[in-house]
């Protein structure tokens, strides 16, 4: 993929202060929606890349699997000093062409119009690019509402001095004109776009969007995805698609006896969601972790029979992150030997029960 040569003009110190994000609901709504889609895109990398950029898709060799940098991504924004910033994401991938062995992809996810964003981009693509000395491509997927904002470069000028960087950009709104196509794709993050722009359609409108709600979950159960897959994704059209309460109720019903013998998912998505709406009502790390507790143990005890102290130890001692991550894994562990191991590997102190 051609590049524009690195700028040998003069870069200022430090990038200039991003103004911190206001505490408003608005910015609560877009921090969910950012966290949303930092989980959606380290699950379906490699089919986000397929759908939204296939050029650069055809380049990477995904047998070599891919690595998600979020640890470093924090070390480049605490360095630039920009705070909190959107659904920022870096991975490491791995090109066929022998070229460059290792590439770091920067994913840049907007949900709103921001002036300031191709500065951004330009600045977390140099930082990167000189703190690990190796390639960076930059790709843009812009998820808000403003047909016209549509950034693909970033140009500074000063004197006889000229700097130009581009970079990649999809605009989902630019997926209603492909309707058809994704509701007859096989593509696991069709479902994502549509489930993103029917809910920008109708948020208005919950009646109409519980329906199209249905209408999604039918699709995901008709695709023949993996089990993996259809846990994935009812999470995160679950979560993506928002209705009020008595709407939500109305959908789980709904799924539950259409779906007969798949309810087990419907159940699973819906007790990590109300264990996270508590935890956050109450407004603290601990009542987020006795949340999810509160609602895990019956589903434990459900698949795996009953629990015994010991067990039940170790699983109150795993913290509200680990809790989440047993809800996302409980539909994979086969039998409680799957469920210590998986204790095991996290670390908890004396999973020693015996199966």
């Amino acid at each position: 993929m051609p590049r524009q040569p690195r700028s040998t003009t003069a870069q200022p110190d430090k990038p200039a202060k991003r103004p911190p994000p206001r505490p408003t609901k608005k910015g609560k709504e877009r921090s969910q929606a950012d966290n949303l889609w930092k989980e959606v895109l380290d699950d379906f990398l490699e089919r986000f890349m397929l759908l939204t950029f296939e050029d650069y898709h055809a380049e990477i060799d995904w047998d070599k699997g891919y690595l998600s940098l979020d640890k470093e991504m924090i070390e480049v924004s605490e360095q630039a000093d920009f705070g909190s910033q959107s659904a920022d994401k870096l991975f490491k991938v791995f090109l066929k062409d022998g070229s460059e062995s290792l590439l770091l992809l920067h994913i840049e996810v907007q949900n709103y119009k921001d002036e300031n964003f191709a500065h951004r981009v330009y600045d977390y693509n140099d930082l990167i690019g000189r703190k690990y000395n190796l390639e960076v491509e930059s790709f843009a997927v812009l998820s808000d509402p403003d047909p016209n904002f549509r950034p693909s470069f970033y140009l500074r000028q000063r004197k006889r001095k000229r700097l130009l960087f581009e970079f990649e950009m999809v605009k989902l709104l630019d997926w209603w004109q492909r309707w058809q196509e994704l509701e007859q794709s096989d593509n696991p993050f069709a479902l994502v776009v549509m489930a993103h722009l029917k809910t920008q359609q109708l948020k208005r409108r919950p009646i109409e969007l519980k329906e199209v709600k249905i209408q999604l979950i039918r699709l995901l159960f008709e695709r023949g995805f993996s089990r993996e897959y259809v846990i994935k994704l009812f999470r995160t059209i679950d979560s993506v698609v928002r209705l009020p309460p008595d709407m939500q109720a109305e959908f789980q019903t709904q799924v539950r006896s259409e779906f007969y013998g798949k309810e087990k998912i419907v159940r699973l998505s819906s007790f990590e969601r109300e264990a996270q709406e508590k935890g956050l009502k109450q407004g603290r790390q601990e009542g987020l972790q006795e949340g999810m507790l509160t609602f895990a143990l019956p589903w434990i005890e459900q698949r795996f029979g009953s629990i015994e102290p010991e067990l039940k130890q170790q699983l109150e001692a795993l913290n509200a992150t680990q809790l989440q991550k047993l809800g996302k894994q409980l539909l994979s562990l086969s039998n409680k030997a799957d469920l210590i191991n998986w204790l095991k590997s996290k670390a908890v102190v004396g999973a020693t029960v015996n199966s």
